[in-house]
């Protein structure tokens, strides 16, 4: 059965299966914010092991633990300060003009780029990397640069935009919920979902390797939280959870001349 996680027995055991791996790993918010880093780049909802498959960028490479699941709380704990960051937001939870789910990005960040608003497509229901890539190639040092991939929906090779979720999507909502949604129906295969996420990331790995030539310096290529892919019956990234496959997440730091 595919399922949502979400009951007090499943949370139980992810905590129990994660205790060990969480002590083998570095805590990814000493990370960033012990290295003089000149460009964060952040992977939204990317996965350790399709990374480790599928990224050719070379650098100093390690699975951390991220201090959170999903997105809103790992910039909860992540930056909790204000910073002298220039943040190039294709995700709404960081944005100029209003707090969501009590995260106020004004009070964190010195600027933001609302890419979120502006670069998003209407058709794709996202915004693609290309708008990304486009806006931070100029980045000054000090910036951070979201990209929405590999997370749902699916722009790549194989795409993944339900006609409904065109339809009805809000920005800022879960994109992926409506194709999870589909699976649990029985109207989309897990198998296709998982090739939908892979080629996801493939697209955005191909941005990320042609922005970095652009920019000059030390650069960290991360993510927030890992992602479900049918995992005991598992989909997305619930909040509060201690489980490796949401909370090991890819760390790439590299030097560019």
């Amino acid at each position: 059965m595919v399922k949502l996680i979400g009951s007090r027995t499943a949370k139980k055991i992810l905590t129990n299966v994660a205790g060990i791996r969480q002590l083998t790993m570095r805590k990814q918010e000493n990370l960033i914010h012990s290295v003089n880093w000149d460009y964060l780049i952040i992977l939204d909802a990317c996965r350790c092991d399709y990374f480790e498959e599928e990224c050719k960028i070379h650098g100093e490479y390690q699975r951390v633990w991220s201090p959170a699941s999903c997105t809103v709380d790992w910039l909860k704990n992540m930056f909790s300060s204000f910073y002298p960051y220039t943040f190039y937001s294709s995700t709404p939870f960081v944005n100029s003009k209003m707090p969501i789910k009590n995260y106020n990005g004004r009070k964190h960040f010195i600027k933001i780029i609302d890419l979120w608003d502006w670069g998003w497509s209407d058709e794709l229901c996202t915004v693609p990397p290309s708008v990304v890539y486009e806006s931070a190639r100029e980045a000054e040092s000090k910036s951070i640069i979201w990209f929405m991939q590999p997370h749902l929906p699916a722009i790549g090779k194989t795409k993944l935009v339900p006609k409904w979720f065109k339809e009805n999507f809000t920005r800022g909502q879960g994109g992926d919920i409506v194709i999870i949604e589909q699976v649990m129906r029985g109207e989309l295969s897990p198998e296709t979902v998982k090739e939908a996420y892979r080629e996801n990331l493939k697209l955005v790995l191909k941005y990320v390797s042609k922005l970095i030539n652009e920019l000059e310096g030390t650069i960290i290529i991360t993510s927030d939280h890992g992602e479900y892919l049918g995992e005991m019956g598992f989909w997305s990234h619930p909040p509060n959870i201690n489980d490796p496959i949401l909370r090991a997440v890819p760390y790439l730091r590299l030097t560019v001349k």
